[in-house]
C-alpha cells in the first residue's frame, strides 16, 4: 500500500508538471509568434517601443508581485480549508494595492517622459495586459497549492490558442497596431476568467480581509519576493555586465546562445513550482521532505546529465539552423552553457526546499552570495577572455551553488525547523 500511494503521488506530480511546464510553453511560443509579427507587421521602430514598454513594466510587476506567489503556497498550506478563503482574500487585495502603486509609479514616469499620445496608448495596453498577467499567475499559484495543476495547462493553451488566431487575423485583414495590442489584452483576460473560475471551482471564497492583515502578510512575503527579484537579477547580469565588456557582434554572439539558458532557468523555477507544494505539505516530517527532495534530486540528474551532453553534441548544429551561419559563435558558446543545466535544476529545488522550511533568511543570505558572485565573475572573467568568460562564470557560479546548498543541507539535517535562521 505505501509503495502504490508513493507511485500515485509521483503520477500526480508528473501530470501536474506536463500540465504547468506545456502550459507555460504554449504561452511562451505564442507570445513569441506575436512579437514577430509585430515586427513583421509594424516595423522596427514598433517592435522596439513594444518591447521597451513590456521590459519597464514586466520589470515593475516583478518587484510588485513581492513574493505573493510562494506566499499563496505557504499560507494556504498552513491553515485550515475555511481559513484559506480569508489568506485567499488577503492576496487579492495585497496584489490589488501593490498593482495600483505601479500604475502610479509608470504614471509618473510617463508624466516625467513627456511623451507622444500614441506611446501612452501602447504603454497604457502592454501595462493592462501585464497586470492581467500578474492576476492570473496569482490564481495559478492558488491552484499549485491545492494541487488543482491539471487545469492550467488547459487553460493556457486556449490562451495559446488565441494568440495565434489574433496573429493570423493581423496578417489577413491588416489589423492597425492598437487593435491587435488590445486582441492581446482580451486574451490575458480570458485567461485570468477561466483561471478565476478554475479557483472558483476548486471551492476558493475569498472573505474581504482587513487592510493591516493585507500589510502583515505582504511584510512576510517581501523576503520571498526580494529573493525572487534577485534570482531575476543574476540571471539578466551576465547579460548586462558583458554589453559593457565587448563588442556589439559578440554581445549578439552571447546573447543568441543565452536564450537556451534562459528557457533554461525557467524550466528549472517552474520545475521547483510544481514540488513546491508537496515540499510545505511534507515540511512537518524532516525524514519524508528529505527523501522526496533526494529523490527529485536523483531523477533530475538521471534525466538532464545525457540530456546536457547531447546538447554539448548538437547545440552548434541547432544554433546555426535557428539563426544562421553567421552565429556559428554562438553555437559553440551555447554548447558549454548547457552543461550548467543539471546544477541550475537541482538548486532551483533546494531554493524551493529552503522556502518550504521556512527558512527565508538563509535564502536571501545564499541569493545575495549568489548575486556577488555573480557580478564578481561576470566583471573579472568578461574582461579576460569576452563572452567564453562569462559562459565559464556561469558554469562556476551555478556548480558553487549546487555545492553549498548540497553541503548546508546535509549539515541541516533532519531537523525540520532550522534554528537561527528560521525567519517567519
Amino acid at each position: 500500500m505505501p509503495s502504490q500511494r508513493r507511485d500515485f503521488r509521483v503520477r500526480t506530480i508528473l501530470k501536474n508538471m506536463a500540465s504547468v511546464l506545456g502550459g507555460e510553453a504554449t504561452v511562451r511560443v505564442a507570445n513569441l509568434v506575436a512579437a514577430l509579427a509585430i515586427a513583421r507587421l509594424y516595423g522596427p521602430a514598433i517592435l522596439g517601443l513594444y518591447g521597451a514598454c513590456l521590459a519597464v513594466v514586466t520589470t515593475l510587476a516583478m518587484f510588485a508581485d513581492n513574493g505573493l506567489q510562494l506566499s499563496a503556497v505557504t499560507e494556504i498550506a498552513s491553515v485550515s480549508s475555511s481559513q484559506s478563503f480569508r489568506i485567499v482574500g488577503e492576496l487579492y487585495l495585497s496584489k490589488t494595492i501593490l498593482c495600483i502603486l505601479v500604475v502610479l509609479l509608470l504614471l509618473s514616469i510617463g508624466l516625467a517622459g513627456g511623451f507622444p499620445p500614441s506611446y501612452w496608448l501602447v504603454g497604457a495596453l502592454v501595462t493592462f495586459r501585464t497586470l492581467l498577467q500578474s492576476y492570473s499567475q496569482l490564481q495559478i499559484a492558488i491552484l499549485k497549492s491545492l494541487f488543482r495543476m491539471h487545469l492550467i495547462g488547459i487553460i493556457q493553451a486556449v490562451h495559446a490558442g488565441i494568440l495565434i488566431l489574433a496573429v493570423s487575423f493581423a496578417f489577413i485583414s491588416r489589423w492597425l497596431l492598437l487593435a491587435f495590442l488590445a486582441v492581446l489584452v482580451a486574451g490575458q483576460a480570458l485567461e485570468l476568467l477561466l483561471m478565476s473560475a478554475a479557483v472558483f471551482h476548486a471551492g476558493i471564497r475569498p472573505r474581504w480581509p482587513a487592510v493591516s492583515s493585507c500589510l502583515s502578510l505582504m511584510k512576510r512575503s517581501f523576503p520571498l519576493g526580494l529573493g525572487y527579484a534577485l534570482m531575476n537579477l543574476i540571471v539578466r547580469l551576465d547579460v548586462l555586465v558583458l554589453s559593457v565588456v565587448v563588442s556589439l557582434t559578440e554581445m549578439g554572439q552571447f546573447s543568441a546562445a543565452d536564450n537556451l539558458l534562459v528557457v533554461a532557468y525557467l524550466g528549472a523555477w517552474l520545475f521547483g513550482s510544481v514540488l513546491f507544494p508537496e515540499m510545505v505539505k511534507l515540511a512537518g516530517s524532516a525524514d519524508q521532505l528529505d527523501r522526496f527532495l533526494n529523490r527529485w534530486i536523483r531523477f533530475s540528474f538521471l534525466a538532464i546529465v545525457p540530456a546536457a551532453l547531447l546538447c554539448y553534441l548538437f547545440a552548434p548544429r541547432a544554433i546555426v539552423a535557428l539563426y544562421g551561419s553567421n552565429f556559428a559563435r554562438a553555437g559553440e558558446l551555447a554548447s558549454w552553457m548547457v552543461l550548467a543545466c543539471p546544477f541550475i535544476i537541482s538548486n532551483s529545488l533546494y531554493l524551493h526546499h529552503t522556502i518550504a522550511i521556512g527558512a527565508k533568511r538563509a535564502y536571501l543570505w545564499i541569493l545575495f552570495a549568489a548575486t556577488l558572485l555573480a557580478v564578481g565573475l561576470d566583471l573579472f572573467l568578461a574582461r579576460q577572455f569576452g563572452a567564453a568568460g562569462v559562459v565559464a562564470a556561469i558554469l562556476i557560479r551555478e556548480s558553487l551553488l549546487f555545492l553549498v546548498f548540497s553541503l548546508r543541507h546535509f549539515h541541516v539535517g533532519r531537523s525540520a525547523v532550522e534554528l537561527g535562521v528560521s525567519a517567519s
